[in-house]
């Protein structure tokens, strides 16, 4: 078993998971005002998939995995060679748990609670087709992906591919500085034990938890490839 040792308080993260395999995403009307919408499958989709982060260049700056059960739970694994740097950061939904491992920095995994929805985890059903940049539906990695901006409708805005079949699931960034895309996307659910640190390390818990889906700039540069 795991033993966790427990020192004061910290900050926690969230992110978005997957839905039912298979499932076709539509374009609709929606209510009275007969907005158009893009709807997605009901539930969480299990996926694995490979990540690849490019900067500027062109050049590869960091690989990594992704796995996703169909509990919503995620795990994403980063690696950045240059800087002899890599990241873990576990979400687990049954646990209501996140772990995270930073060697060499941070070479104790670390835990912090969960904070989910009362009304429980869900993904996202809809996006309304006017979010989405006209003209953007792509492929990627077999998938397609709509994009939009997020930060606003500037050259500096970075730039999300979600794809509808797997809960909005963002596929891919880009920004002036770097690219970051999802290849290699397996529908399957993974093992569970990968949503989980293994068994004897030390953990320290940590206590200070945030809403699911609430991030500071910090965080999301000092997580690495976690958006």
């Amino acid at each position: 078993m795991s033993r966790f040792i427990r020192l004061g308080s910290f900050a926690v993260l969230s992110l978005g998971l997957a839905s039912v395999v298979g499932a076709a995403y539509q374009i609709q009307p929606f209510g009275e005002s007969k907005a158009t919408v893009v709807s997605g499958p009901e539930h969480w989709v299990p996926f694995e998939a490979d990540l690849v982060v490019t900067d500027a260049q062109g050049k590869v700056t960091t690989t990594g995995r992704i796995y996703r059960s169909s509990d919503g739970s995620l795990r994403q694994d980063s690696f950045a060679p240059a800087a002899k740097s890599s990241h873990t950061v576990i979400f687990s939904i049954q646990k209501r748990m996140v772990f995270y491992l930073r060697p060499p920095t941070a070479p104790s995994w670390e835990a912090y609670p969960l904070q989910l929805p009362k009304a429980g985890y869900r993904p996202k059903r809809q996006v309304a087709l006017s979010a989405l940049k006209q003209g953007s539906k792509q492929t990627i990695a077999g998938f397609e992906a709509w994009e939009y901006a997020r930060g606003g409708r500037t050259e500096d805005a970075q730039r999300v591919q979600v794809a509808p079949n797997l809960n909005f699931y963002p596929m891919g960034f880009a920004d002036r500085q770097s690219t970051q895309t999802m290849t290699n996307v397996l529908l399957r659910e993974p093992s569970r034990s990968v949503f989980a640190p293994p068994d004897g390390v030390n953990i320290i818990q940590r206590f200070e938890p945030k809403r699911l889906g609430i991030f500071t700039r910090e965080e999301v540069l000092e997580f690495g490839a976690i958006r």
